[in-house]
């Protein structure tokens, strides 16, 4: 899928950007956002804190809510 992807926009920017044609310049701006979506969710989401606990020890999530304290 993703050869042919590649192909597809690979074309559609021959056609569209160099050749003048609005509608494959829009197939090629669909293609080049779908690929980098595909590429973006394949990421894992970035580490924000990470720690090791010992036998015994745990973590507290607590959410507060600074509207309630008026």
């Amino acid at each position: 899928m993703t050869k042919l992807l590649r192909s597809l926009a690979r074309l559609a920017f021959r056609r569209g950007v160099v050749g003048g044609s609005r509608d494959w310049a829009v197939l090629w701006v669909l293609t080049t956002l779908w690929a980098r979506s595909r590429r973006k969710s394949d990421e894992p989401p970035p580490v924000i804190h990470r720690e090791v606990l010992e036998p015994g020890e745990s973590i507290r999530i607590s959410l507060h809510d600074p509207r309630s304290l008026r």
